[in-house]
């Protein structure tokens, strides 16, 4: 059956759509989510000063006014969209580094992985903290903090949850300048997963250094 023109238009309109959501989907996972990752773990590092002076951040935080009118789209849309058509390219695509043991392969393998499970951390994460406080009114303080973490149990859950973060964050941003066309060559694109990749292990022990100060 000969292709039609109208066919070949509508395979046009698809691959272009689905060009513009990839594109976003890259964009999203940098702004606004990458830079409320990081606002999130440098205002969490104010425990490292102690309970008094988190505490103080917390609740100037708290004291925003239309805070949820700004968490809404600013935070939570973008991230449902992210991890949503996150989901679907790791539905739809076919990596298989057994096989195909490419470096680049195995990146965007592990890749889809940190990212199902960096949105249960979130999501839960996101159940444990805002949601107890706009439902149940719990106070987000340092204790509520240091409660989750007498646990051993959420110490792992959250450490492996962050591990998931930083990478697929770290990578993200590799990915981001690659598909932006910000990267030319390969000797830049190797500068750049080397960059890329120490900005995912500073996020990491970042991170950990947040829990520990929970911990002490």
């Amino acid at each position: 059956m000969p292709i039609t023109a109208d066919t070949h238009a509508a395979d046009l309109r698809t691959s272009r759509r689905q060009f513009a959501l990839r594109r976003l989907h890259s964009l999203s996972g940098i702004l606004p989510i990458g830079l409320y990752v990081l606002v999130h773990l440098g205002i969490n590092s104010f425990a490292a000063s102690g309970a008094e002076t988190y505490n103080e951040v917390a609740e100037f935080l708290e004291s925003l006014p239309y805070l949820i009118a700004i968490e809404i789209p600013f935070i939570w849309l973008p991230i449902l969209y992210h991890s949503g058509y996150g989901i679907y390219i790791h539905a739809t695509g076919k990596p298989n580094p057994f096989q195909y043991t490419y470096a680049n392969n195995w990146l965007f393998w592990v890749q889809r992985w940190s990212g199902i499970v960096t949105l249960v951390f979130i999501g839960w994460h996101f159940w444990q903290t805002r949601l107890a406080n706009y439902i149940y009114g719990r106070v987000i303080d340092f204790q509520m903090m240091v409660d989750i973490f007498s646990d051993p149990r959420w110490v792992a859950f959250y450490i492996v949850g962050l591990i998931a973060v930083s990478f697929h964050l770290g990578n993200g941003l590799r990915t981001f300048l690659l598909t932006w066309g910000g990267v030319v060559g390969d000797g830049a694109r190797k500068k750049v997963a080397l960059a890329c990749a120490a900005f995912g292990a500073f996020v990491l022990i970042f991170s950990l250094a947040t829990i520990r100060a929970f911990l002490q």
